[in-house]
């Protein structure tokens, strides 16, 4: 049988010991070593025979039947004595031919089958047997004479007989080096017959069962296995055939000590001339980190496959082509392909976006990613086009995914759909710039559009005018017919005017029947026409209500917008005034503001206010009311009171001990400045309230600061000093500034409101959802309270719309660890409703209304 050796013995010295020729023979058939004996006996230099093909030395003829034997031979290899079988014909370098014995033996390596021959030429030892029996039959003759002759051969006899001794030794030596090679071996070694019998096995392999290496060999190892595995065994070791001589295959075993280790094992069948297995060889290399490496990527793909499978985005991976790889749950639901079919496709034909407002695609940032190796978000507006056709509003950021090495490997897309927030932030801008109950655009929006105009006419000589619009009846209407009838009305005067003027012109609605109309690059002889025709459509239109017809008519003040004008401010109060000289002049009419209209014509009733501002100052007539804020959640909550303002009338008055509301007093009090002075007035006298009797009740309260006061440099010290004087608690004050008034001074009202809320104070956004924008202002304000808009609240439970935007705005403060206030809660089916959004705190006439401090429900 071959012995299994390293090519490395077969650079010994002993082939040029040998007595005989000697080659090498590679497994395709070259010749890798040739000894001395084998160059001269062929007839080549030295070192030229080595390398060349075996066939180069048979002779044409035969090469075919050689090459034919060589491949049987590498099937099944096997060993032939010298003298063993016929002879066969070789051919020398110069073209001769001679008669030659060869030995064969196989050498079984890592590399092949390698073949050590010897070679004698026979036709040599033929005559040199011709010429012993001639040299015998002389020495018969001549005995005498020959002697020495025949002593001289016998002692070169002796000299092959002592080479071919060593030969032999130098040949056990090497298999003594190879036994000792795969004795060192860490892997698992071993031999066995057909039917499992251990004929070898290494150390170990021995040390791995825990015994020696004579308690195996004699061995059947298949009676230590299972039933079930001793059928696997049986059935493998049967498929061994010369066509398929070896297998290869990973099978867990239990070490001597318990642990269960993975081997990679390589079985290797040995074959007799007549193709039978006569032998198996198998060799295992231990693979227990590789298989713990496999089994640890294994579940952390695992995980990241449940963890993409639960999340609420929608994820997308591709390689570094931008070739779809994976789809998680999201982002088939989103795109409408399935992971699946999506694999292996360009990720523009699954991710498939564009800009919101050109409708062009937009820029892809896995692209943009790969490019640049770096994170990369979607530009805003971005909508992605389902397969369906459907659109979602997204918001998304690419990464980028990298080997061990740092190289990009493709890239992570993670997005998600916001189409409801950005529905919401949408409904939001536009009520932040509109009329809820007109759709018209309110008076915030329209004062911008008269900046506008303004700066046009101020820099580059525009021609603008601007109308101020005044229903006449409007509230007789409301006084008779009721509220209901008097917004019905003004919806009805906004389609009858929405046809009367151009795209780019303006039509507001800037008070409760008063409208702002501004007329773009129109000269003041047009905008009059214009004005007398809509003057002229209010009067000819009729209000049907509930079977009864109602007249109405419209006075319009007419300003041209030139660039002598200071301020909108005062181009305002120039159409209010002139629209004051219209009704003046008998309604239904329009007047062109002049100059004397401001000696004539200015409001009485807003003289009256400046002057009896001061005045009420002067004298002490605000009065502070208190109305209750209460929990909606069962829990027991300090009790809360919002502070409001009212001003008693003067002793000459024609209404003597009345009072006059906020609404009336504080337009005057912002426009002549005064609001300011009123703050620190409230502040004080709540202050004091408290302190005589509010703070025994545990009572906390709310005060509102106007927005002229976020400006005021003072305002921080003289509430410090209030709250020193009077020993009120910080934590028991919460400051209350409207969302219109915050974000128009939002640099000062945050360094305001910062500056509270460091001092213990709590604070809180008023009227939230009448002027926002975005939501991005409550990260910048450190707010602790959401007053939601009344005007969401009073008809919450007939307009979804309110009712959703309620739930946004509740929901989006509780994310934010903000508590809601709903203002306008008038009736228990609001309170109900409230409660079922889980708003926290409600106020409103249902639980109390406004009362000075001794007598607050």
């Amino acid at each position: 049988m071959a012995v299994e050796t390293d090519l490395a013995l077969l650079e010994s010295p002993w082939l040029e010991l040998a007595p005989d020729a000697m080659i090498v023979v590679d497994p395709s058939g070259r010749l890798a070593r040739v000894n001395a004996l084998a160059e001269h006996l062929f007839g080549y230099p030295p070192g030229t025979l080595a390398g060349r093909p075996l066939e180069e030395l048979i002779p044409t003829r035969l090469r075919e039947r050689h090459r034919h034997h060589f491949k049987r031979y590498s099937v099944q290899p096997y060993f032939r004595l010298t003298g063993a079988g016929v002879s066969l014909w070789a051919l020398r370098r110069d073209g001769s031919e001679f008669s030659a014995e060869i030995s064969l033996n196989p050498l079984h390596t890592r590399s092949g089958i390698f073949t050590v021959a010897m070679i004698r030429d026979v036709s040599e030892h033929g005559r040199a047997r011709q010429a012993l029996e001639r040299t015998a039959t002389d020495l018969e003759q001549q005995l005498l004479e020959r002697n020495a002759a025949l002593l001289e051969v016998n002692a070169e006899l002796r000299q092959q007989i002592r080479e071919r001794i060593q030969t032999e030794i130098a040949l056990r030596e090497a298999e003594a080096e190879y036994r000792q090679l795969v004795e060192n071996q860490p892997d698992l070694i071993c031999r066995f017959l057909p039917d499992t019998t251990l004929t070898f096995v290494n150390a170990a392999y021995a040390q791995f069962f825990g015994k020696t290496a004579q308690e195996l060999i004699g061995q059947r190892f298949i009676a230590f296995l299972s039933a079930t595995e001793q059928a696997a065994v049986e059935a493998q070791l049967a498929a061994f055939a010369l066509a398929a001589p070896s297998r290869q295959y990973e099978h867990q075993t239990l070490r001597a000590d318990g642990a269960a280790r993975w081997h990679l094992w390589h079985d290797f069948a040995l074959f007799d001339e007549r193709g039978k297995v006569t032998h198996f060889q198998s060799v295992g290399v231990d693979i227990t980190s590789r298989k713990q490496a496999e089994e640890a990527l294994f579940e952390e793909k695992e995980r990241a496959q449940v963890t993409l499978h639960s999340i609420g985005d929608a994820v997308i991976t591709t390689d570094r082509a931008s070739i779809v790889q994976y789809l998680n749950p999201v982002a088939e639901a989103l795109t409408g392909w399935p992971s699946a079919e999506a694999r292996g496709r360009p990720l523009s034909e699954v991710f498939n976006i564009i800009d919101e407002q050109s409708r062009e695609a937009a820029p892809d940032p896995v692209a943009r990613c790969l490019q640049q190796g770096r994170i990369v978000g979607l530009a805003n507006h971005t909508i992605l086009i389902s397969r369906s056709g459907k659109e979602y509003d997204i918001d998304d950021s690419a990464a980028p995914i990298r080997g061990w090495d740092g190289q990009v490997l493709g890239a992570v897309l993670v997005f998600h759909d916001i189409t409801a927030s950005r529905q919401l932030a949408r409904q939001l801008a536009h009520d932040a710039t509109h009329d809820p109950l007109t759709g018209l655009v309110n008076r915030a929006e329209f004062e911008k559009r008269l900046e506008r105009a303004l700066s046009s006419a101020q820099h580059y000589g525009a021609r603008h005018a601007l109308c101020y619009l005044d229903l006449d009846q409007f509230k007789r209407v409301n006084d008779l017919a009721g509220h209901a009838a008097g917004d019905e009305l003004l919806k009805q005067v906004n389609s009858l005017l929405a046809g009367m003027f151009r795209e780019r012109d303006t039509l507001a609605r800037i008070g409760g029947d008063e409208f702002g109309l501004l007329l773009d690059n129109c000269p003041v002889d047009r905008a009059y026409i214009i004005a007398e025709a809509v003057v002229g459509a209010v009067r000819d239109y009729r209000f049907h209500w509930e079977g009864n017809t109602y007249q109405i008519g419209v006075s319009i003040g007419l300003v041209p917008i030139t660039a002598q004008a200071t301020s909108t401010a005062e181009l305002l109060a120039q159409a209010d005034i002139a629209c004051y000289a219209a009704k003046g002049l008998g309604r239904n009419q329009v007047h062109i503001y002049q100059q004397a209209d401001r000696e004539s014509s200015l409001r009485h009733s807003e003289t009256l206010g400046a002057a009896g501002l001061r005045d009420a100052l002067e004298k002490n007539r605000f009065r502070l009311y208190y109305q209750p804020i209460v929990s909606l959640s069962e829990r027991e909550q300090p009790r809360r009171y919002e502070v409001l303002l009212r001003v008693a009338q003067q002793p000459h008055s024609n209404q003597d001990g009345g009072l006059v509301l906020p609404a009336t007093f504080i337009p005057a009090a912002e426009r002549y400045g005064l609001m300011g002075a009123i703050d620190r007035w409230v502040i004080e006298a709540a202050f004091r309230d408290y302190a005589q009797g509010a703070g025994r009740t545990n009572a906390r309260i709310s005060i509102n600061l106007s927005g002229n006061s976020l400006g005021d440099q003072g305002l921080l010290d003289f509430i410090e000093l209030q709250l020193a004087r009077y020993s009120f608690s910080p934590a028991q004050v919460c400051f209350e500034i409207t969302e219109t008034a915050a974000i128009h001074n939002l640099s000062r009202a945050a360094q305001l409101m910062t500056a509270l809320k460091r001092r213990g104070c709590q604070l809180a956004l008023d009227d939230f959802g009448s002027g926002l924008s975005s939501f991005h202002y409550l990260k910048t304000l450190p707010v602790d309270y959401l007053k939601i808009d009344g005007s969401f609240i009073k008809d919450i439970n007939n307009n979804p719309s309110d009712c959703a935007l309620v739930a946004a705005i509740n929901q989006m403060s509780h994310t934010l660890g903000l508590q809601t206030i709903a203002e306008y809660t008038h009736n228990q089916t609001i309170v109900e409703r409230l409660r079922e959004l889980g708003v926290d705190y409600a106020q409103g006439y249902f639980f109390g209304k406004p009362a000075p401090w001794k007598q607050p429900s």
